[in-house]
């Protein structure tokens, strides 16, 4: 999992705590192994953003092997509310957009050790 958010985001103190919830809410699917969840968080210090959008964001992007489409579909509806919740504030007053990404790895090309 990757969490990226720009600097202007009010809950920027928050992020670590953010990852952790992130993770645990991740790890109750029964189709995930809770040992292949791994995440980060990184913070953009320069960033752009087109005419009418808001001035910054919060991306959370997942890549999985295939759990099919429903289940792909709910992880990310359960996240975004998540996010939505925990970035409430710079939501609110315009400061940031919030979304989330899942993407599907190749099994017959992706490789970890044990």
């Amino acid at each position: 999992m990757y969490l990226k958010a720009t600097e202007n985001v009010h809950e920027t103190k928050h992020h670590w705590e953010h990852l952790r919830s992130l993770v645990q809410e991740v790890c109750k699917n029964e189709k995930i192994d809770p040992k292949s969840v791994k995440a980060f968080f990184e913070e953009y210090e320069a960033w752009a953003t087109g005419p009418g959008a808001p001035e910054g964001f919060v991306n959370l992007r997942i890549a999985t092997v295939p759990l099919g489409k429903e289940v792909e579909s709910n992880l990310a509806d359960t996240l975004h509310a998540k996010l939505c919740e925990m970035y409430r504030h710079s939501l609110e007053s315009g400061k940031a957009s919030v979304s989330v990404e899942i993407r599907e790895m190749n099994p017959d090309n992706y490789r970890v050790s044990p």
